[in-house]
């Protein structure tokens, strides 16, 4: 949907390292193109388990280095539903921002999503709402001047 992708508010003040996973090509490609044009780098992955190696490999730079995942990665937007991955227990990874991004929100997924540690959760129009919200959530926690 073209019209949902124009509406995200071009960002260039921080940079932040995103992280998207979601099995539809189309949905991975509007949330990266969206969150790139708000301002974030963005690695995209098209399922859980890809996501999951490269949560993976962030924690073992956090072992390694002694420094907090944010060093890293500030950003995971995921679908609920993703293949080969749900709420996996990483205490590397525990401080991790995570919005998830469903084309249905009901209440069950509210409560699975808040039992996974989800920060906020969005519908799939929702595109241009989340951006600029995650560009809020981390420009107050990583105290970004514009």
């Amino acid at each position: 949907d073209k019209a949902a992708f124009e509406e995200v508010e071009e960002s260039v003040e921080c940079v932040y390292q995103a992280i998207c996973a979601d099995d539809s090509r189309s949905m991975r490609n509007l949330v990266k193109n969206s969150l790139e044009r708000g301002g974030f780098e963005v690695d995209a992955y098209p399922n859980g388990l890809e996501i999951w190696k490269a949560l993976k490999e962030i924690s073992a730079k956090v072992s390694k280095t002694g420094l907090h995942v944010s060093e890293f990665v500030q950003l995971i937007v995921s679908d609920i539903e993703m293949p080969g991955m749900d709420g996996q227990e990483d205490p590397n990874l525990r401080d991790l921002t995570v919005y998830l991004f469903s084309s249905l929100i009901t209440e069950e997924l509210l409560h699975k999503g808040d039992a996974v540690g989800a920060n906020r959760q969005y519908s799939k129009p929702q595109i241009a709402t989340l951006v600029k919200q995650a560009r809020e959530d981390l420009d107050e926690l990583y105290k970004c001047k514009g």
